[in-house]
């Protein structure tokens, strides 16, 4: 059965993003560890986290011992506790909300994505100061000129050619030499069939998905490709965990009709929302409007004429029988 997970960072603004992820697996580790299915590098997150998991038609959520907790509606649960969960629930790991889904897959979350989604998650965090992929010549005319990737969907071109986005004065170059593509997942270096091939950390490709730090080799050129947000995931990876303060749990919107409806009257005795003391104040009134109850009393039962004719009956009875038993008694005498 698959399961799509939808994630929403608390720790940004209210106009955070989601982060979706669709999995054809009956378990799902959330973590900050690099090979978690869900990868959420933040200090409020733990290495294993939690996990999701599937039984039978429903789906489970396992607090793996995390230093901060996992909340399901705003309750902590015990780690290792399963708690059923479904699409109305909450589910908080480290500030980040997490809602899931039993559904048919779209498009399965691969390694690539997850580590994708983990930079972006760490770009939002950054609130914008990330400048982004880039490229930094190392060597030759234009060595230390760095170059920012244009957002996804784009490329950029690299050769000796005067119309390409990065020209390069190399003679061993091709006029169209790579290109460096930033797409929904990451970046690709494309060698576009220049002749003296293209090298990344010194072995030839044709296409590759770069990292940070991967060095490209064009002819006697050599590129390096930067990525500050994957450098950043893998420090917060490396830090020791700690006890984070959570940013607070949104308060839940009132259903329909529970606020300020017409006709209905403020409860005696009850506090305001700041003052406390609510439930007390709700007892007070409610024992109040017992002893003033304004229900008529009931009217006092009345024996029936029944039952007193039995009395009667029974009396004359046993006084009969005395009367019998005394006369007996004086003509023995």
């Amino acid at each position: 059965m698959g399961v799509r997970l939808v994630v929403r960072s608390t720790w940004s603004s209210e106009t955070a993003r989601e982060y979706v992820y669709e999995f054809d697996q009956g378990r799902v580790v959330i973590g900050r560890h690099k090979g978690s299915d869900v990868h959420v590098p933040h200090a409020a997150v733990s290495g294993h986290h939690a996990t999701f998991r599937a039984e039978g038609i429903r789906w489970v959520v396992i607090d793996e011992g995390s230093t901060n907790g996992t909340r399901v509606n705003g309750e902590r649960l015990p780690p290792g506790r399963p708690k059923t969960v479904g699409p109305n629930d909450v589910i908080d790991v480290g500030g980040f909300h997490i809602t899931v889904e039993g559904r048919h897959l779209v498009d399965a979350t691969g390694f690539e994505k997850t580590a994708a989604l983990a930079r972006q998650i760490v770009r939002e965090e950054l609130g914008g100061a990330d400048p982004g992929p880039r490229i930094r010549v190392l060597n030759g005319p234009e060595a230390g000129r760095v170059v920012e990737l244009v957002p996804a969907p784009g490329a950029l071109v690299v050769g000796r050619g005067d119309d390409v986005d990065l020209p390069l004065s190399d003679a061993d170059l091709s006029r169209e030499h790579v290109e460096i593509v930033q797409d929904l997942d990451g970046v690709v270096a494309r060698d576009r069939g220049s002749k003296n091939g293209t090298l990344v950390n010194d072995r030839p490709i044709t296409e590759r998905r770069l990292k940070d730090g991967d060095e490209l080799r064009l002819g006697k050129t050599v590129l390096i490709f930067e990525d500050p947000a994957e450098q950043r995931v893998s420090e917060i990876c490396a830090a020791p965990e700690e006890v984070v303060e959570l940013p607070p749990a949104p308060e839940p919107e009132p259903e329909s009709g529970q606020e300020g409806g017409e006709g209905e009257e403020p409860v005696e005795g009850a506090t305001s929302k700041d003052g406390g003391g609510s439930d007390v104040g709700k007892s007070a009134s409610s024992a109040g409007h017992r002893g003033k109850s304004n229900a008529p009393k009931a009217a006092p039962t009345r024996t029936g004429l029944g039952a007193d004719m039995i009395i009667y009956l029974l009396a004359g009875t046993v006084l009969a029988l005395s009367v019998a038993g005394l006369i007996v008694l004086l003509r023995a005498g």
